[in-house]
């Protein structure tokens, strides 16, 4: 073979092997929350609190938290007038009352300051153990 055959098959091998490892990497299914270690676990209020000191520090960070649910929506519940917990897709609102103390767990996505209003996605209930 002529060395330049040689070098194109080289290529293609390289661009292979970069494909197919990229193409693994991106459709690898996301960890599940519940499998993921707690960042921070206290109440809605002292998460609150503390988010809105610094909340550059707490993107994307698990947390588990307990509060009182003050308003239910399609997707999602709202703890303490201020955390917005958009719950799971396997999680159903139906399962949730108004002014009931719930634990969750879920990921921070972000903290609104015009509404000051705390995000969470993936939120699931935790059943407190006995």
């Amino acid at each position: 073979m002529k060395k330049k055959h040689k070098i194109i098959i080289l290529l293609l091998l390289i661009s292979s092997i970069i494909c197919y490892v990229g193409f693994t990497f991106l459709t690898k299914a996301p960890e599940k929350i519940e499998t993921k270690a707690v960042f921070f676990s206290s109440s809605a209020k002292d998460l609150l609190f503390n988010v809105q000191k610094n909340d550059t520090v707490w993107s994307s960070k698990i947390v588990q938290l307990k509060g009182v649910i003050t308003a239910i929506g399609s997707k999602g519940i709202t703890l303490e007038n201020q955390i917005y917990c958009q719950l799971k897709e396997e999680q159903d609102v139906a399962n949730f009352k108004l002014n009931t103390l719930i634990s969750l767990k879920g990921r921070i996505i972000g903290y609104d300051d015009v509404l000051e209003e705390l995000k969470l996605d993936q939120c699931i209930k935790i059943i407190p153990t006995l």
